[in-house]
């Protein structure tokens, strides 16, 4: 599918294991700024596979991973959440507080 795909991508849901021919094109500039959601982002799921492969092979990027049921529960929320992100750089901006 990601062949198929020949303009610029903004957002990307990733729900399955991927490929290196996949994380390479992954690398194009189609996806310079694109973020990237990782489903099954725990244990040795494939959604924690896919980070680390994407971690070791893209530069640039801020890695955001689930958060704890902790945080959920301070926002209302209860269950899980199993998804990460995959954010580039250059659509980031920090700023010190205080």
């Amino acid at each position: 599918m990601l062949l198929k795909i020949d303009t610029p991508q903004d957002l990307l849901f990733v729900d399955g294991r991927l490929t290196d021919a996949d994380i390479n094109i992954l690398q194009t500039s189609n996806y310079d700024g694109c973020v990237f959601v990782l489903d099954d982002t725990e244990g040795v799921e494939k959604g924690f596979v896919n980070q680390f492969h994407l971690n070791n092979k893209l530069t640039n990027r801020f890695f955001i991973y689930p958060p704890s049921s902790d945080v959920l529960k301070q926002q209302n929320l209860y269950g899980n959440c199993n998804v990460s992100l995959s954010i580039p750089m250059s659509i980031l901006k920090f700023a010190r507080q205080g």
